[in-house]
């Protein structure tokens, strides 16, 4: 159940008229939410996984649009927080914001089972659109789920009640550089993950999310592949 602000009470009548009306026996991942007290009520609502993430994203103008959203690390580990402390083992996907191969390894050592990957890909050979040229550079069109021209190809096939002459776009349009091979990329993730495994003596990924966290001062994280003096 994909809606922008899970947290609310729309959220709560679609699983019980999903579960309860239509009977449905299938686990219903609800998201996305960013906070403790959300995660309590998408457990308390009835859902079976958490999807966390308001703004990370690449092509996301959520924040500033709407002025809301939630550093991710933070959301994750609020999310994760909620739902240890009530001793449920609901699974946790991180939705957004991953930039980098150690990216994933950091969200599931807030807390997360497992990442979600959109714009990161949108450049490869496996994503949908047109490969481009633009000043000499292969580029590929990615747009965001929010932004005006999708809502604008939604009304074409189907009603929506979003009125778009007064509508706030919270998604952008733009480029992403290609990238080639899908498989490719996926695998320097996964060999990502797999030396955040190795570094922090996690032989699962339950194992790596007992790693310890520190945090990172501006200049530390600017630190690398700069000479000490």
């Amino acid at each position: 159940m994909d809606i922008a602000h899970g947290h609310s009470v729309y959220t709560k009548e679609m699983i019980r008229k999903l579960k309860v009306k239509e009977n449905i026996k299938i686990p219903i991942i609800v998201g996305n939410i960013a906070t403790y007290d959300g995660a309590l009520f998408a457990y308390e609502a009835g859902a079976d996984g958490i999807k966390v993430g308001i703004g990370p994203g690449f092509v996301c103008k959520t924040r500033n649009v709407a002025g809301t959203g939630v550093p991710q690390i933070t959301a994750v580990l609020e999310v994760s927080r909620a739902l240890i402390n009530i001793k449920k083992a609901l699974p946790i996907i991180s939705d957004g914001g991953v930039r980098e191969p150690g990216d994933p390894s950091k969200a599931i050592a807030c807390g997360a089972d497992t990442v979600m990957i959109g714009s990161l890909f949108a450049g490869t050979d496996m994503s949908p659109g047109d490969t481009v040229r633009i000043n000499g550079t292969l580029q590929k069109r990615v747009r965001g789920m929010a932004s005006k021209g999708v809502l604008e190809d939604r009304k074409k096939i189907s009603s929506t009640s979003t009125n778009i002459t007064v509508y706030a776009p919270e998604g952008r349009e733009t480029f992403t550089p290609y990238q080639g091979s899908t498989q490719e990329l996926l695998m320097e993730y996964v060999g990502g993950l797999r030396s955040a495994m190795s570094y922090t003596g996690s032989h699962s990924i339950s194992e790596l999310k007992k790693a310890n966290l520190i945090h990172v001062s501006g200049y530390g994280s600017n630190e690398q592949g700069r000479p000490l003096a």
